[in-house]
C-alpha cells in the first residue's frame, strides 16, 4: 500500500491508504482546528501511519475495526523488530581485521557483541516501543 506521512502547509497527512486516507486525514484536520501543536499533530500522524500499516497486514479498513483488533495491534507493536541484516562478515578477509566472524552492524571494539546505542543515556533501559498516544 505505499503508506506515508506527508508534510504540507496545513500540517501532516497520510497518503497511500486508499479509502482510509479520508477518515484519518479528517481526524488530523480536526486536531488542527482544535489548535493542537504542530508537534502533536505530527506525532499523531506517525502513530496513525503505524496503525494503518498494522491494518494493512490484516487487510482491515479503519471502518471495520473491532475491539479485538485493537488488542491485536497492541500485541503487534510489542513484537521484536525484524533484523535489518543477518549478513556475517569475516573480518580476516579485510586488511588488518580480526580472525573471527562478526555480525554486520556490530561494534568490533566490543568483541563482536551488539552495542545498544541507548545504553547509558537512560539507565540502560531501551526506549518504549509503544506510542504514548492512544489510538482513537
Amino acid at each position: 500500500m505505499g503508506l506515508r506521512v506527508v508534510a504540507d502547509t496545513a500540517g501532516h497527512r497520510i497518503e497511500g491508504g486508499g479509502v482510509d486516507d479520508g477518515v484519518v486525514n479528517a481526524f488530523l484536520e480536526h486536531l488542527s482546528v482544535r489548535n493542537f501543536s504542530p508537534a502533536t499533530r505530527r506525532a499523531y500522524a506517525f502513530d496513525l501511519l503505524n496503525f494503518l500499516r498494522f491494518l494493512d497486514t490484516r487487510s482491515i479498513q479503519v471502518g471495520a475495526v473491532v475491539p479485538t483488533d485493537l488488542f491485536d495491534y497492541l500485541d503487534w507493536q510489542q513484537r521484536p523488530a525484524e533484523a535489518k541484516s543477518s549478513v556475517v562478515v569475516k573480518l580476516s578477509s579485510r586488511t588488518g581485521g580480526a580472525s573471527h566472524p562478526v555480525a554486520a552492524g556490530s561494534d568490533a571494539h566490543a568483541g563482536g557483541h551488539q552495542v545498544n546505542p541507548h545504553e547509558g543515556d537512560d539507565g540502560g533501559q531501551d526506549p518504549p516501543t509503544a506510542s504514548p498516544h492512544p489510538v482513537v
